[in-house]
């Protein structure tokens, strides 16, 4: 296992990733749906772990900067397209962040299987 790919996982913690989780559920289907897609398709570019934040940009219609803020308790999402910040775009960035951590950090929580798309391929900062 490439430990670049472990470390950058690690960064957010247990905690941290258990409370992503529990934000995807506050999405509305729709947004869900298409950002499982998004996901999906490889449109989220490679994201970053900074402190308490995540960020990548994800294409849809345009290349939307999008980021997640972690406080300590709670996540926030923030998202430069004209529907964030619980859009999908949102959505695609959280699913892989998450589907990344289940891969190199062995994270794991039962609401994955229907949070999660298959993603085919996650990219990291620097990639």
């Amino acid at each position: 296992m490439d430990m670049a790919l472990r470390d950058q996982s690690l960064m957010l913690g247990a905690p941290a990733l258990q409370a992503l989780v529990g934000e995807l559920d506050t999405f509305g289907w729709r947004a869900r749906e298409r950002g499982q897609h998004y996901a999906a398709q490889g449109r989220v570019g490679a994201f970053g772990v900074e402190g308490r934040s995540i960020h990548a940009t994800v294409r849809g219609s345009d290349v939307y900067e999008v980021a997640w803020e972690w406080d300590g308790e709670q996540w926030y999402p923030d998202c430069s397209c004209p529907v964030g910040p619980d859009c999908k775009h949102a959505y695609a960035l959280a699913c892989s962040v998450l589907a990344h951590s289940r891969t190199y950090a062995g994270f794991e929580h039962p609401r994955l299987a229907t949070l999660l798309p298959a993603v085919p391929r996650l990219l990291l900062a620097g990639e």
